[in-house]
């Protein structure tokens, strides 16, 4: 029950929170939003129509994961996003709904942002020979898993450093904004948080792996400190 009743709609300044954020360079992404956007229309929906709390409650993964699947042009990661993340369970009852709705979504957007990949990677970056595929592709997953776990580690330990900090919020979030603009400053403007369209990946083939790995780790520091100091966005793109 408590999954199916969400408020709608969000308090007003969050949407303009966050809009704020990513347009002054806060290192956050504009797709989470749009999915807890989803569920909360959903779950009004649900209300709205007097559906039983448990028809409610398949309704409000099926709301994040349209929103999900229309900001990423993804439609069944957009389902098993909401399934495995939101619900929990790949139960049959919740699975054609979520399904149905991410991949609606998905067909709608295209109306509005065309039909094209989030990340359009170029095939100059890409492994043809099939000895890289097993060797490389492995090996980047290996490298992605644990700089996932560094990624969630430094944002809620960041989060529990900022609890301890005894200070008016507007001073927290000046001076994350200061932090992360000497960070973008550094990074020459490629910590900008514009969400996925702020990836270039022509300058990304042209660097380093070490200039590559700090700028990774430049990332999660920035996000942590965006979000944790009083930004408003996603964790998705980051």
């Amino acid at each position: 029950r408590a999954v199916s009743r969400l408020p709608l709609p969000p308090r007003p300044p969050r949407p303009a929170a966050g809009a704020v954020t990513l347009g002054s360079g806060g290192a956050a992404g504009s797709e989470g939003p749009v999915a807890v956007l989803g569920a909360a229309l959903a779950s009004f929906l649900g209300r709205a129509f007097r559906f039983d709390p448990a028809r409610t409650k398949i309704m409000v993964p099926a709301g994040a994961g349209a929103g999900t699947s229309a900001a990423f042009n993804a439609p069944m990661a957009g389902a098993f996003f909401a399934l495995e993340e939101i619900l929990g369970s790949l139960a049959v009852g919740a699975f054609p709904p979520v399904v149905v709705a991410s991949v609606v979504a998905a067909v709608v957007s295209h109306t509005f942002l065309g039909n094209h990949p989030a990340f359009p990677i170029p095939e100059d970056y890409g492994y043809a020979l099939q000895r890289e595929l097993l060797v490389f592709y492995p090996f980047l997953g290996v490298i992605a898993g644990l700089v996932g776990v560094l990624f969630v580690r430094v944002f809620f330990g960041t989060e529990a450093l900022v609890r301890r900090v005894v200070t008016p919020r507007w001073t927290l979030a000046f001076l994350g904004g200061l932090l992360v603009g000497v960070l973008v400053l550094l990074s020459k403007g490629l910590l900008v948080g514009h969400g996925h369209l702020a990836v270039h990946l022509d300058v990304f083939g042209g660097m380093s792996w070490t200039s590559l790995a700090l700028l990774a780790l430049g990332s999660i520091v920035a996000t942590s400190i965006t979000l944790n100091f009083g930004g408003s966005g996603g964790v998705f793109t980051p």
